[in-house]
């Protein structure tokens, strides 16, 4: 009976070891100024798009977008490739473990931040030519161990910092542009991995 006991315990705990972690949706808007501040997210969402469309499961993610340059991102871990698809449906791809560039300070900021009525941390992420600030909230995580290889675009860096939370809002700054990115909508389902592939069509940039 003990055994019985300890076992219906074991596997209530497991259960919540899995159910921890976020799958779903998150729709972002994009806006994007110049260093002085101006706004340009009009003429620069034609390039860049006004939103992404993002979509994680255990595994693998994708990003959706609705402009010109890049219209799709795809990552699939049992692959450890980073797909990036253009405006004229032809794609490249990445080994995720190639480094972007080096994360020369991460820093905690204090306090809390609203994003969609959800109290999110910050976290600031610098390299040698641009900085990252992220938003998270805690409860959003993904297992890190899965993407402990996706070196490419500072990602595993970033996930490290948060403890695996997924971010809700970041703010990209470049010599050239800033970029923020915030979440209007999240939609936790559950996505089968089959969804995680290029769009028939889509031809190889050799």
């Amino acid at each position: 009976m003990k055994q019985l006991v300890y076992l219906t315990i074991l596997s209530f705990l497991n259960f919540n070891a899995i159910a921890q972690y976020f799958e779903g949706r998150i729709l972002y808007k994009n806006s994007f100024f110049l260093p002085n501040g101006q706004d340009i997210t009009a003429s620069a969402a034609k390039m860049m798009g006004t939103e992404q469309d993002y979509y994680i499961n255990a595994k693998h993610y994708k990003s959706l977008m609705n402009g010109q340059m890049i219209t799709m991102q795809l990552y699939r871990s049992d692959e450890n490739k980073y797909y990036s698809v253009d405006g004229n449906n032809t794609a490249q791809s990445f080994d995720g473990s190639t480094e972007s560039g080096k994360i020369t300070k991460v820093e905690t900021l204090e306090g809390t931040f609203d994003v969609l009525g959800r109290k999110c941390k910050g976290v600031v992420l610098t390299g040698n030519s641009s900085k990252t600030t992220y938003y998270y909230d805690e409860s959003m995580k993904v297992n890190i161990e899965t993407f402990s290889k996706h070196k490419f675009g500072n990602w595993i860096d970033y996930l490290q910092a948060s403890n695996g939370a997924l971010p809700l809002a970041f703010i990209i700054e470049n010599p050239q542009y800033t970029w923020k990115s915030e979440a209007v909508k999240v939609e936790p389902k559950k996505l089968d991995d089959s969804e995680f592939t290029l769009p028939k069509g889509v031809k190889m940039k050799m």
